[in-house]
């Protein structure tokens, strides 16, 4: 199925679409909430906090007693508290966090010839916000590993937009002309085209994972298959 979908992308790669990649049980299989704590348990500098006015939380950190080896880490007990206060999050930087995301990774990245990166977003609460509708310089498919999220695309791209409306993170929340609306459930994924407008707003604890794909500037990482 996913090479099915590739192949559309591939033939229309500014066609925004959704289609049914997994079963629910799959999807939970490749990442859900126990992923997060040992995510969280780790010296972590990759988790981002979303306020609920939508905007990104500074994140305290500090200097590990073994610097040499962990250098300047984020506050765990902060990012958990505002996790569990209704706050969204996001996990950067997860494309190799395990064999199944690695797996779905190499495949995308090598069939599309992008360089890829995947991130976790998530809400412990659905009253969690995420972004204001916004648009990005990477494609992106979006798979939603738990909960239901309800996104929201639509028809026009940055460039479509007076930069005079914009704010400083080029999200939006008026002139923009909705196409159609979706509620994600587990399994299921959302590609979104580059630079199309689109919002995600929880409807239920959720999580996603984000694998957003951007052209090869320097080089990309060889993503090899061995096992030791």
């Amino acid at each position: 199925m996913l090479n099915k979908i590739l192949d559309r992308i591939k033939e229309s790669p500014n066609e925004a679409f959704v289609e049914r990649l997994f079963s629910e049980e799959e999807a939970k299989s490749i990442f859900n909430w126990n992923d997060v704590t040992n995510l969280l348990r780790s010296n972590t500098r990759y988790f981002e906090i979303i306020e609920k006015n939508h905007t990104k939380l500074q994140i305290p950190g500090y200097a590990h007693d073994w610097h040499g080896i962990y250098g300047t880490i984020q506050d765990k007990q902060f990012i958990l508290d505002n996790i569990k206060a209704g706050n969204g999050f996001t996990i950067l930087g997860q494309a190799c966090y395990n064999e199944k995301i690695y797996d779905l990774s190499k495949t995308m990245e090598e069939s599309l010839n992008q360089a890829l990166d995947a991130h976790v977003y998530g809400a412990y609460v659905k009253t969690a916000k995420s972004f204001k509708a916004h648009s990005d310089p990477s494609l992106n498919i979006i798979l939603q590993m738990d909960g239901t999220s309800l996104w929201r695309v639509y028809a026009e791209k940055r460039h479509d937009i007076p930069p005079d409306i914009l704010d400083v993170t080029g999200q939006l929340t008026e002139h923009l002309t909705e196409t159609f609306s979706i509620d994600l459930t587990p399994g299921m994924m959302l590609y979104i085209p580059r630079w199309l407008y689109h919002k995600c707003e929880p409807k239920t604890k959720r999580l996603s994972i984000s694998f957003a794909m951007m052209d090869i500037q320097i080089r990309r990482e060889p993503r090899m298959n061995f096992n030791l």
